[in-house]
């Protein structure tokens, strides 16, 4: 979904991201970043970036500096946050981490997630990730935060899986199940020592 792009012509090692018809980014000879927009080609950066994705008309990319940049409506911006920036795509959108903070990345400006987020993982438009700060176990879809559960602190890692679009965990404490599906949350199970799940698109096994 991410690529840390190396000396190749086209970007074509995207693996699982859907460029759109009108566009795509272009790594040209001479180390330059091009994108192909709407029929035409255009420069973005005289170097070529660490690590681009694409998501709908939007191209999110950390320039040959560091910088996390955006590129939409043929404008290129800096979206300004410091320090090392590491990328996390789907098709969905593009979730960075500067360290241990955890934000979204967008053309009008990153939207700040967490300061202290662990265990982040991302699929379709769904993004899920521990806060060590609050103790929550957290999920972004829509443009929205939902607190699911409260994480067992003897768990080293809180257990979830994340499919396409659905989003189960276990809680240890209570032993529940929660699903989450399209904006709602549901109890699959109020009391089970232990669960295996498995998640697809639209469909849930437990």
């Amino acid at each position: 979904m991410i690529a840390r792009v190396a000396s190749i012509i086209v970007v074509s090692s995207l693996t699982h991201v859907a460029f759109p018809q009108g566009l795509v980014p272009i790594i040209t000879a001479n180390d330059r970043l091009v994108v192909f927009d709407h029929g035409r080609f255009r420069e973005v950066e005289p170097r070529k970036p660490q690590q681009l994705a694409v998501v709908g008309d939007h191209l999110i990319y950390v320039d040959e500096k560091g910088r996390l940049k955006a590129c939409h409506d043929k404008q290129v911006r800096d979206l300004k946050v410091e320090g090392p920036v590491a990328l996390r795509a789907s098709t969905g959108l593009v979730a960075f981490n500067s360290g241990s903070r955890l934000g979204i990345a967008r053309a009008i400006g990153p939207l700040m997630l967490s300061n202290d987020a662990a265990n982040v993982t991302v699929s379709d438009s769904l993004l899920a990730w521990h806060d060590r700060e609050s103790g929550l176990l957290d999920l972004y879809y829509n443009g929205k935060v939902f607190n699911i559960a409260l994480v067992d602190s003897a768990v080293d890692r809180p257990q979830w899986k994340l499919g396409r679009n659905t989003f189960t965990c276990f809680e240890h404490a209570t032993g529940t199940i929660t699903l989450f599906h399209g904006g709602n949350i549901t109890t699959l199970c109020d009391s089970t020592d232990a669960a295996i799940v498995a998640c697809g698109g639209d469909v849930v096994a437990y």
